[in-house]
């Protein structure tokens, strides 16, 4: 299993994170950085501890590639019917082919109403669902490259180029991102490269990990995520990545959400310490 550090792209500690730790952090054996995609702050979002400081995620991600060279970068998750499928799909190509091939994409619906009014789509709120699934659809189209005409039914495009296509072909892979539940099971069944719950219940995640692996009619590979509003105990800590492993999940990303740079490295070596632990 493969371990992943959640950069913070949030909090004013953040801009000092972002734009210095990733060669560190590449250098210290980790395989994957990810930045959480929220662009305001909302009232919303204080129980889960986020304010209003952000900064983009994309170009986050861009801003980190140009400074590494092996280590994967992705947004988790990208909220993807706030954004414009067309733009998106340009932005997310531009960093795979910036970075040689080493972008992931976990997307996800997004659940405040209040950031997807603040960004003018408010009206796509209730239906999210199927505004996500609609714009994969034509990232998905856009990523084969060439001249692109589309007729859904909240988007359409007429006979646009679109080049470069992604580094990685035919496309990034894909991580849906949500609890288990039917919508986001048809999701992975249908676009996932790999499922990417958020979840610190291992017993839960060992349950919904066969029932997607039945729904989907294959082995869906996972990339857990372990987020914690409170700093865990090491043994707490080793415990949920050791379970992760032995889950097979083949990835499991850990967001500490370390306040300052120096937190940061403290936070990286204390999951690294954990990773090797659990192995």
């Amino acid at each position: 299993m493969r371990i992943g550090f959640v950069m913070q792209n949030q909090g004013p500690g953040c801009v000092a994170q972002t734009s210095t730790l990733a060669p560190a952090l590449e250098a210290m054996g980790f395989a994957s950085l990810w930045a959480t995609d929220h662009v305001v702050g909302v009232r919303a979002f204080e129980p889960h501890g986020y304010g209003a400081f952000w900064l983009e995620a994309l170009t986050s991600l861009a801003f980190m590639a140009g400074q590494t060279k092996t280590i994967r970068l992705g947004p988790s998750v990208l909220v993807a019917p706030i954004r414009d499928p067309v733009y998106t799909a340009k932005a997310l190509a531009t960093i795979d082919q910036l970075s040689g091939g080493r972008l992931s994409v976990a997307v996800g619906t997004g659940w405040s109403k209040a950031e997807f009014h603040a960004l003018g789509r408010g009206d796509d709120h209730e239906a999210r669902g199927k505004v996500t699934d609609e714009t994969l659809e034509l990232m998905l189209r856009c990523w084969q490259g060439g001249t692109v005409d589309w007729a859904g039914e909240r988007f359409t495009v007429r006979r646009a180029e679109f080049e470069p296509r992604p580094r990685q072909q035919p496309h990034p892979p894909l991580l849906i991102g949500g609890p288990f539940a039917p919508p986001v099971m048809r999701r992975v069944k249908r676009f996932g490269d790999a499922w990417h719950p958020s979840t610190r219940d291992i017993v839960q995640l060992k349950a919904d990990m066969e029932r997607m692996n039945d729904f989907a009619e294959r082995a869906v590979p996972v990339v857990n995520r372990l987020t914690f509003p409170e700093p865990p105990d090491d043994l707490e800590l080793t415990r949920l990545i050791a379970g992760c492993a032995e889950l097979g999940c083949v990835e499991t990303v850990v967001d500490l959400r370390p306040l300052t740079a120096d937190a940061a490295m403290a936070a990286a070596e204390r999951i690294l310490h954990a990773y090797r632990t659990a192995a």
